[in-house]
């Protein structure tokens, strides 16, 4: 994997423009999730109608959030692979996506840092606005 082992953020290398956008976007979320509370987190994932299934790192509310972000800045049908883990949020968009330990960008989630606190309770179902519907598939 592309972790860089002193916890700081990596992103895609030769990143045009657009890509440029897009990583910058993605990491004034990650900043802003990393200034709040563990209770303001989730509410902030409520407000933006994330809903995600604890456990899964690549489909918690975290990573949902993410991929609604990034969503929201690349074309239709673009490939994007999040996942969320107690130590970091890799990224993957376009054809890096579907290949596996492959990470365009890799955000550290510090220790007991609100974000880390945040996924060890939703792994809990702490947060039971947050879960997916057990149906929706």
């Amino acid at each position: 994997m592309n972790h860089d082992r002193r916890g700081r953020v990596q992103f895609m290398v030769n990143a045009g423009p657009r890509a440029l956008v897009i990583q910058q976007h993605i990491l004034i979320c990650h900043l802003d999730l990393l200034s709040k509370s563990v209770a303001e987190i989730a509410g902030h994932l409520e407000d933006e109608g994330i809903k995600g299934k604890p456990g899964c790192g690549s489909e918690c509310a975290i990573a949902e959030y993410f991929f609604k972000v990034i969503r929201n800045l690349t074309m239709e049908g673009t490939p994007v692979y999040v996942s969320v883990s107690a130590d970091s949020i890799e990224i993957a968009i376009g054809a890096r996506a579907d290949e596996p330990g492959s990470s365009d960008i890799v955000l550290p989630v510090p220790d007991d840092s609100s974000v880390q606190r945040f996924i060890g309770e939703f792994d809990d179902e702490a947060f039971p606005s947050l879960l997916s519907d057990v149906n929706e598939e």
